[in-house]
């Protein structure tokens, strides 16, 4: 697996697309970085404020699993609770 970028380089991508115009995939080629990552930089960037790497690691549970839980738990529940709300979206 490949090392994590600096935060400087990332500070110099962000600055170049929201201070000098470039557009990410062309700030991406002159900082030698993935356009993947120089957009995904970008988005967080202009989403929450933040330059930071997102955090790594940690365990996140599967959606499918949750999903899952819920409509079992919903289909074992009196009929009384929930009638006015369809199953939709949980399968049989």
């Amino acid at each position: 697996m490949g090392r994590a970028y600096s935060q400087d380089l990332r500070d110099r991508v962000i600055d170049a697309v929201e201070n000098e115009g470039l557009i990410c995939r062309a700030a991406s080629r002159r900082f030698g970085v993935g356009e993947s990552s120089a957009i995904k930089w970008l988005r967080r960037y202009r989403k929450t404020g933040k330059r930071t790497p997102v955090g790594t690691g940690g365990h996140r549970p599967s959606a499918l699993a949750l999903k899952s839980w819920a409509c079992v738990r919903m289909q074992s529940a009196s009929p009384m609770e929930h009638a006015p709300q369809p199953f939709s979206g949980c399968w049989e």
